[in-house]
């Protein structure tokens, strides 16, 4: 169950419940560190839409990406944590330009960077893991997902083997779960 968290809306009027709850807490540091949130095109923070209405991290600049990674290690530089997760590492930035209020060069730019922090994130983690989402990831900006909609089909074993080639071929390990549910029959395969 996630534990329901006050939200102060005097820094952000536009988020809703999704960003008071479990790992949406942070976004209070965020709507008290304006150099780090992302900006739309009217010079104003970005706002994440339509889930959560959350601000998010500026990952056009170094400082936003350096402290997402810096976090990262400190939680599991005690040796009881193994990994962090990238819950949102599919977004891209150009794909949610018009939600996001973007430009362009910005939208182009917040993708180059969102992967960069990723990658050198999972570089930073060494044996560590950085989980994503979709298994098109895992091998290039992650090495790890947690996929939460494959199914009892072909197309889950083929994204196995493909995932289990592409570990052989990268001569690393790399983590794929995947959760789906096909009716009454919950499924969950693991790499």
């Amino acid at each position: 169950s996630f534990r329901i968290y006050s939200a102060d809306k005097t820094l952000n009027p536009d988020l809703k419940r999704a960003c008071t709850i479990g790992h949406f807490r942070p976004a209070q540091f965020l709507e008290t560190h304006p150099e780090y949130l992302l900006k739309n095109s009217t010079g104003q923070p970005a706002i994440e839409e339509p889930f959560s209405g959350c601000h998010m991290f500026d990952h056009t600049k170094s400082l936003a990406r350096n402290y997402w990674r810096d976090v990262c290690l400190t939680m599991t530089g005690y040796g009881v944590i193994d990994g962090c997760g990238a819950d949102a590492s599919w977004q891209t930035g150009v794909d949610q330009e018009k939600k996001w209020g973007l430009n362009d060069t910005t939208a182009v730019a917040w993708r180059e960077g969102h992967k960069s922090m990723m990658r050198m994130t999972t570089e930073a983690l060494a044996d560590g893991v950085l989980l994503g989402k979709d298994p098109w990831e895992v091998g290039d900006y992650v090495n790890g997902a947690l996929h939460e909609g494959c199914a009892a089909s072909n197309e889950t074993v083929l994204t196995l083997r493909n995932l289990t080639s592409t570990a052989k071929a990268q001569g690393r390990r790399l983590i794929y779960q995947c959760h789906g549910n096909g009716g009454d029959d919950e499924v969950a395969a693991f790499l």
